[in-house]
């Protein structure tokens, strides 16, 4: 991962779906290099959102629909979105933290591997 990559991962407390889609982009037009993953339990069910600057799902293979796709079962649940952002929703909160674990670890991964394979380009 490049030094100016920012890779966060966390779990929030905030009252609703719509104040973390608020933070999400409040966070993207403020971060550079952005890929968020955040993970929260709203009223008891699994909420995880999913925000990439745009210009790092153009240059690397970072897609926060297919992302989400990847952990949906996991809290027992679905959902969908953009290219650049992407969330879902679930019956199981206490799987969150995995969820969120096992999302930070492949995107650390495929932002490594683009990177290595950019600076092998040039």
């Amino acid at each position: 991962m490049g030094e100016k990559d920012n890779i966060i991962a966390e779990e929030i407390q905030l009252k609703s779906a719509e104040n973390i889609k608020t933070l999400a982009f409040e966070l993207k037009s403020e971060i550079e290099n952005l890929v968020l993953i955040m993970g929260a339990n709203l009223n008891g069910k699994a909420h995880i959102t999913v925000m990439i600057s745009d210009h790092l799902v153009k240059e690397l293979p970072l897609d926060a629909r297919q992302m989400i796709r990847e952990v949906s079962a996991d809290i027992q649940g679905g959902g969908g979105g953009q290219d650049f952002y992407a969330t879902a929703g679930g019956k199981n909160p206490a799987s969150l933290t995995t969820a969120k674990d096992a999302l930070t670890c492949k995107q650390g991964a495929r932002i490594s591997i683009s990177a290595a394979r950019t600076e092998s380009l040039l």
